[in-house]
């Protein structure tokens, strides 16, 4: 079982790395954990979830290749592009941010929207809905992938 950091209030600042191996959520409006701020990647076996009506701008880029999660209610904002090379992205809330949205494999789902444009390559999956369900675009998709 991996380890879980859930934060629900403010926590002191401790050293971590810029990568996630274990689990990391944020749940809350008012929940804060800034080292998690400069989150640049999610690996494989990794889980990052933005819930409870949380809103996470991330320092920079973001690339995932483990299991990233917005929940209902909560908004995940990359500045810059989000990567995803495996794993999965679920999108019950809002995915935003300041650059593209690049699916290079894995796989989109949720019942939520996406604000950034979104590149989809042949490696990489949409899947609307947590079964069934509409999943949103508010810009541009490439369904021939980069």
């Amino acid at each position: 079982m991996q380890p879980i950091l859930s934060c629900r209030r403010l926590l002191p600042a401790v050293a971590l790395a810029l990568v996630t191996l274990a689990g990391v959520t944020l749940s809350g409006a008012g929940s804060v954990f800034i080292p998690i701020n400069s989150l640049a990647s999610n690996a494989a076996g990794g889980a990052f979830r933005v819930l409870g009506g949380r809103s996470f701008t991330s320092t920079g880029g973001l690339t995932n290749a483990g299991r990233v999660e917005v929940g209902t209610g909560s908004t995940l904002n990359v500045s810059g592009t989000y990567t995803q090379t495996a794993g999965e992205t679920t999108i019950n809330g809002r995915l935003a941010g300041t650059g593209p949205v690049d699916l290079q494999g894995g796989t989109l789902t949720g019942s939520g929207s996406v604000a950034p444009a979104v590149a989809i390559a042949m490696a990489a999956s949409v899947a609307p809905g947590n079964s069934t369900g509409v999943l949103t675009f508010e810009e541009g998709v490439d369904l021939g992938g980069t």
